[in-house]
């Protein structure tokens, strides 16, 4: 009885699982159908910008991480 009533005040877990995923899942669908318009050659073209764009912002941190390499490399333990 107790169940039923707070199920029905909060909802079931399922759907509050389904409440809270929701966005996400309308966001895939937008994005879904925006991409059924794009060509194969198109996509691999996008694959070829997503790369540049993270070798772009990932470049200082590659950097960084090469240089507390060698420094670890070479300190005195």
């Amino acid at each position: 009885m107790l169940n039923k009533v707070i199920g029905r005040i909060f909802g079931t877990r399922h759907e509050r699982e389904r409440r809270r995923v929701q966005p996400i899942i309308n966001d895939i669908v937008s994005i879904e159908e925006r991409l059924a318009t794009l060509s194969d050659e198109d996509i691999q073209n996008q694959t070829v910008k997503f790369r540049a764009m993270l070798a772009e912002r990932t470049g200082p941190i590659e950097v960084r991480i090469d240089a507390l390499k060698t420094a670890k490399r070479t300190s005195a333990d």
